[in-house]
């Protein structure tokens, strides 16, 4: 099964600053941890292509971000190691005009996103 999450968020940027702090390069800067309480530790590992990156987080024990984690399915939520993702931007996905951001899980011993698992 796969599942979807549709989030509405105001970022007070002008759009296209907004689309690059959202690039996941620029989002998981391994600085972020030192700021932002929803991640520990983060960094990426490997970038495909400006957008889309296969990238290593650690996610808080915050109570919205373990919700979270576990809504989203990412593996072991809650406990203490890293989770890697493949996470991408996509502009003008569904439709011209807007954009999205997709995460999927990895398996870490197989190294392939994890489908209906």
């Amino acid at each position: 099964s796969v599942s979807y999450l549709l989030t509405r968020c105001h970022i007070p940027l002008p759009f296209e600053q907004a689309l690059q702090v959202l690039n996941p390069e620029v989002f998981y800067d391994p600085l972020r941890g030192e700021f932002d309480f929803s991640m520990t530790e983060c960094r990426v590992l490997q970038l495909f292509a400006p957008g889309d990156a296969l990238v290593s987080a650690r996610i808080a024990s915050h109570p919205m971000m373990l919700t979270m984690g576990t809504l989203l399915g990412v593996p072991g939520t809650g406990k203490s190691h890293d989770n890697l993702l493949r996470v991408a931007r996509r502009r003008d996905f569904p439709r011209p005009g807007m954009w999205c951001h997709i995460f999927a899980c990895v398996d870490q011993e197989r190294m392939m996103i994890c489908e209906g698992e």
